[in-house]
């Protein structure tokens, strides 16, 4: 997915809009991972 598709897909939907959305990063089964931590 480029990230014009990615751009044109959250614009579109707009319950994405007030959310963070994390791309291209290096985490689940990938090296090097990294940790995003989810709770408390």
């Amino acid at each position: 997915m480029t990230e014009d598709q990615l751009t044109h897909i959250l614009q579109s939907k707009k319950e994405l809009q007030n959310i963070p959305i994390i791309a291209n990063a290096d985490f689940g089964h990938t090296d090097p991972k990294a940790t995003i931590p989810i709770g408390g």
